[in-house]
């Protein structure tokens, strides 16, 4: 409870249904065993409050976004995905949420199979 979402706006983690959140973790897979790696490690956008959610290519270069307009860009410039596929360090996703954008680095994942704790940590761009 509490945990699977993410507010871009703040970079505040949220409940997986929260209305705040732009993003959530997809959770555990429960015909696997609870001490395997049962993690989806896959993200998607929250339902029914207007997200939308893109995987760039590999090609695609975080850094050189500087400006708002250039975060905006990269969502038209993605292909829209309903799920991302499993999450890596350096995948690069856009959200656009009304006329919000968003830029999303993955710059970690941690994994961990003992307590379901695991996580990811985002480096974040917004656009307007």
């Amino acid at each position: 409870v509490g945990t699977g979402g993410l507010d871009l706006d703040n970079g505040m983690g949220t409940g997986s249904s929260d209305a705040e959140a732009e993003i959530r973790d997809q959770g555990i897979d429960l015909q696997e065993e609870a001490d395997s790696l049962n993690w989806i490690q896959r993200i998607a956008p929250i339902t029914g409050n207007g997200v939308e959610l893109a995987a760039l290519s590999a090609e695609f270069d975080f850094d050189a976004v500087f400006t708002q307009a250039q975060v905006a860009e990269s969502f038209d410039a993605a292909a829209t995905v309903s799920e991302s596929e499993v999450v890596e360090v350096g995948d690069v996703f856009a959200v656009r949420r009304d006329t919000n954008h968003y830029l999303l680095l993955v710059t970690d994942v941690n994994v961990t199979p003992d307590d379901n704790t695991d996580s990811y940590t985002f480096t974040i761009k917004r656009g307007q």
